[in-house]
């Protein structure tokens, strides 16, 4: 695969994980703080705990993506 394809396709997955974070953020805000932690059927329990999941990926990622 060419290069420029490639950082393009980089580039579209970056931005489509900025657009989804937003989205599921702003929502998540919106949440009373009882709902937002309260015990769930998933895999990691609850909101808070998914998203610290998606957080805590997001950085792992990001740091192999800029060498920190």
């Amino acid at each position: 695969m060419p290069p420029s394809i490639l950082l393009r396709q980089t580039q579209q997955f970056a931005h489509y994980n900025q657009w989804a974070n937003q989205r599921i953020y702003a929502a998540a805000g919106k949440l009373p703080a009882a709902i937002y932690h309260a015990e769930r059927p998933s895999f990691f329990g609850s909101l808070h705990a998914t998203l610290n999941h998606v957080l805590v990926g997001d950085s792992v990622w990001f740091g192999r993506f800029t060498a920190t």
